[in-house]
């Protein structure tokens, strides 16, 4: 189950949100990646409404193809993204320490997290 961003005008994702159980009985993991000119110092956040002070997550490696910020997925934050409707933002700081906000959608997240856990 995946999320993924573009810039206008470019063929390439941007970012990237993505929710996964690589195996049966282990943790499903929510990894964030985002182009590699970003502030290691900061952590990737991920709110579901503006009024939301949201979840945040350290980044754990960098590669040629992005950052990548890996979320404990507890119960807690399951039931924040269910309850969720509509725009939400992924926010990040880029080398410089300027804000990046990026738009995320929660429409539609329980039933395709249902799908995801019947699989």
């Amino acid at each position: 189950m995946a999320q993924v961003t573009k810039l206008r005008g470019k063929n390439v994702p941007f970012s990237r949100v993505a929710i996964a159980q690589p195996e049966r009985r282990k943790p499903i993991k929510l990894v964030v990646q985002v182009p590699v000119n970003v502030s290691l110092a900061t952590k990737v956040r991920i709110r579901t409404s503006d009024g939301d002070a949201g979840i945040a997550a350290p980044f754990v490696r960098c590669m040629p193809a992005g950052c990548f910020a890996e979320f404990a997925f507890k119960e807690d934050i399951l039931r924040k993204l269910r309850a969720a409707a509509g725009g939400g933002k992924l926010s990040f700081a880029n080398a410089s320490g300027g804000e990046i906000v990026v738009p995320l959608s929660f429409n539609g997240f329980a039933e395709a997290f249902d799908a995801l856990a019947r699989e």
